[in-house]
């Protein structure tokens, strides 16, 4: 964080907040007049406004004071994600200081009063004479409180959202919760970025297939809520979703989940091709509170993966969507037999997909998405046109890109920001190693490319989608760099950036090439084997003693997470339970 930032954040983000918390003591003393009563008072409203902020009750109207997960700070974003919502926010709470400045000096006494002159101020005329100058100061204040409100309403996690979220849940989890799916064997589709005004426009084509024996007549499709969709088509045929129970071929709008219906059922190994446009912002205003977001299309970067329905239509109904505390249910309990059965995957659909994604944006922009490059045009106005086909067929995908630039290695490359290049070259020679290493080891890397791709900060996860890994900036981007005193074979340091890019790379095999099944013990399939495996390489390529302290570091971060009194073994870990995290991992890596 240079000068600037940090006036930044000093001067914009905090001076509003004193400002208020000042002037509220200030008019707490004076509609009180008692030291006592104003520190009770003062400290009751922080102990509520803790409250308020573990329950998720504050928003960017209320939240007085901006801090936790209302800032995300990234060196690539800046405050950009949310910047109009906080600078709204900080306008209310300066406006609110103004009103409350006004009403104390409106209430403060220059003399003690007596007891008719208390009678006296209460008087109409004198009343409307000292609230005079606090009602104007307070107009600002209202003018602002209303806008920042409807645009909270109005945004993403506002109520409409909500009960959008709501409506498709419940018109379409009991019939679509538990029926078959179809395998999407083809994707084509043209993705137009507008990063600059978070746009996106995507036209394209699903070729659907019916894998069960049964005769599918209806295919699913969840598209997500930010997007608006026209330009349906069944195998050529043009589709009008407004209508309500349209014959065959057709596709019909259920609270966001379109329901497709071929010209006649799908007997076993039939296809059905359908188009659609879809348009959008994606985020769709603003958050209720986060400056974070898990996918997004922003001035900064871009990520989009097929793990949602963020940029295209969703095979199938999405169990999650609309899904809160008061809807809630209790995991599944699955029988111990549960893995003699063939399973659907844990992540991703049960049928690989062959994906070409035409993908358009800014011009200089890193597009980056699975499969090999067919083809790169400027095509004008600053933008760029790429072309990404996969050589072999994927359960998932993404798109990852942004004002990056590339550093190549043997056989692999990474895409950074300019302003996080600490770790560049440990990361180059860890996905270097880690592709030779795990092909010995496990079996041959089946595609060309292995790129890991830098995303914003504002989400702090990374994903390792086949052949195009993305990574947040506070992901060994931003990890502390190892000295050279430090990288000695008996130094009792870890290299952490090496770490976790070995980790990201090893689901290339546990995850891409091997997918776990959904039920108990399937995700120790991949994040399980891609911890033994990260091990693996920080012992052969840094040193055993790195390796040992590796496994001390896992040792401890399960000692301290595991819920003793709740922990199931490793074959019977799905994820519910407070402390499965640390069996999943550092547990499961260790045996």
């Amino acid at each position: 964080m240079c000068s600037s930032d940090l006036l930044l954040v000093l001067g914009l983000l905090i001076v509003p907040t004193l400002v208020v918390w000042t002037a509220f003591v200030a008019f707490l003393a004076a509609l009180v007049r008692n030291r006592f009563a104003v520190y009770g008072l003062a400290i009751a409203a922080l102990v509520l406004t803790g409250m308020a902020n573990t329950f998720g009750w504050m928003n960017w109207l209320t939240q007085w004071y901006l801090g936790g997960r209302a800032l995300a700070w990234s060196e690539l974003d800046r405050l950009g994600a949310m910047w109009p919502a906080i600078v709204a926010n900080r306008l209310v709470m300066l406006a609110l200081g103004a009103t409350l400045i006004a009403l104390t000096l409106a209430i403060w006494p220059r003399r003690i009063p007596d007891l008719r002159a208390r009678f006296d101020r209460f008087r109409p005329a004198a009343f409307w004479k000292t609230a005079r100058v606090p009602l104007l100061v307070a107009l600002p204040l209202v003018a602002l409180a209303i806008w920042t409100g409807q645009m909270v309403r109005a945004g993403y996690e506002g109520k409409p959202a909500r009960d959008a979220g709501k409506a498709y849940w419940r018109r379409n989890s009991q019939t679509w919760e538990n029926a078959p799916s179809p395998a999407l064997d083809r994707v084509d589709a043209e993705v137009k970025l507008f990063p600059e005004r978070r746009g996106l426009t995507v036209s394209g084509t699903y070729v659907l297939r019916n894998p069960p024996r049964e005769p599918l007549a209806e295919i699913p499709l969840t598209v997500g809520r930010h997007l608006e969709s026209s330009g349906w088509t069944v195998d050529g045929h043009p589709a009008d979703p407004t209508k309500s129970d349209p014959p065959p071929p057709s596709v019909e709008n259920r609270s966001g989940l379109f329901v497709v219906r071929p010209p006649k059922p799908l007997a076993t190994g039939e296809t059905v091709t359908v188009g659609f446009v879809l348009e959008g912002a994606f985020p769709k205003g603003w958050s209720k509170i986060s400056g974070g977001m898990g996918e997004f299309v922003l001035p900064s970067g871009v990520v989009l993966t097929s793990f949602s329905p963020s940029f295209l239509p969703g095979p199938g109904f999405g169990p999650d969507i609309g899904v809160d505390d008061k809807n809630r249910r209790d995991a599944r309990e699955y029988p111990l037999d549960h893995w003699k059965k063939r399973v659907d995957p844990a992540f991703g659909p049960a049928w690989s997909t062959t994906v070409r994604l035409a993908i358009e944006g800014p011009e200089g922009w890193v597009l980056n998405g699975c499969g090999v490059e067919e083809s790169r045009e400027s095509i004008g106005d600053g933008r760029q046109r790429v072309v990404w086909a996969t050589e072999h067929p994927v359960r998932f995908f993404n798109i990852v890109g942004g004002p990056l630039k590339v550093e190549q290695g043997r056989r692999v490359a990474i895409a950074y920001d300019p302003r996080t290049p600490h770790n560049v070259p440990t990361m180059v020679r860890a996905l270097d190693a880690a592709r030779d290493r795990y092909s010995e080891w496990f079996t041959e890397y089946p595609w060309t490319n292995l790129r890991v791709t830098e995303f914003p900060g504002i989400a702090g996860y990374a994903q390792g989608f086949p052949g195009n890994i993305s990574f947040s900036e506070t992901i060994g981007y931003l990890a502390k760099p190892v000295e050279k005193e430090d990288s000695k074979p008996d130094a009792d340091t870890l290299d952490a950036a090496f770490y976790i890019v070995a980790h990201e790379a090893g689901h290339q095999w546990w995850g891409n090439i091997v997918t776990p099944g959904k039920g108990p013990g399937g995700n120790i399939i991949s994040e399980g084997l891609a911890e033994f495996s990260a091990c693996m390489l920080v012992h052969h390529e840094l040193s055993p003693a790195q390796a040992r302290v590796l496994r001390r570091r896992w040792e401890k971060t399960y000692v301290e997470g595991r819920q003793p009194d709740n922990e199931r073994s490793i074959n019977r870990v799905d994820g519910s339970r407070p402390g499965d995290q640390v069996v999943t991992y550092q547990r499961a890596g260790w045996a």
